[in-house]
């Protein structure tokens, strides 16, 4: 198993499989294309239900937020589930292209990370997260797997 993880803050993790949230912005880059784990780390960022509600509020989407708990305690860490990394826009702003058209979750000056197919998982695998992409250690790869096929990632 090489699928990479990489870590979010709290609460994006549910915001990316139960809100519809399609990218994921980053200050790097990387040629890495396919599944990703995503790991939901310890850290809460109480500014993803600003961003999330300012969202629903000038659009027409409905994001199902009440589908989500604005408690931390209501959001595990450890990896939780997997995406598809499809693409990434290399800026808010391209020299030829315009406005990046990512839509509203993408933050000027950073790297969006376009994700698809988010499967979460039936139970969060504990784990300790890192910076950047990173591999699984060999203790936990035997229940990524399972997860995984239970996923049907």
């Amino acid at each position: 198993m090489n699928i990479p993880a990489l870590s979010l803050h709290r609460p994006w993790p549910a915001m990316i499989f139960h809100a519809g949230k399609p990218i994921e912005n980053r200050v790097w880059r990387t040629s890495r294309r396919g599944p990703v784990l995503l790991h939901s780390a310890k850290p809460w960022a109480p500014a993803a239900f600003d961003l999330a509600d300012w969202i629903e509020v000038t659009s027409d989407w409905d994001l199902g937020l009440d589908r989500i708990s604005r408690t931390d305690a209501d959001h595990p860490t450890g990896i939780v589930g997997v995406a598809d990394l499809v693409d990434i826009c290399v800026s808010a702003v391209h020299a030829n292209a315009g406005v990046c058209q990512c839509g509203p979750w993408a933050m000027p000056g950073q790297y969006h990370w376009r994700l698809a197919s988010p499967r979460p998982f039936a139970e969060p695998i504990p784990c300790r997260g890192w910076q950047q992409l990173w591999t699984p250690p060999d203790g936990v790869k035997a229940a990524v797997r399972g997860q995984l096929a239970e996923a049907g990632a």
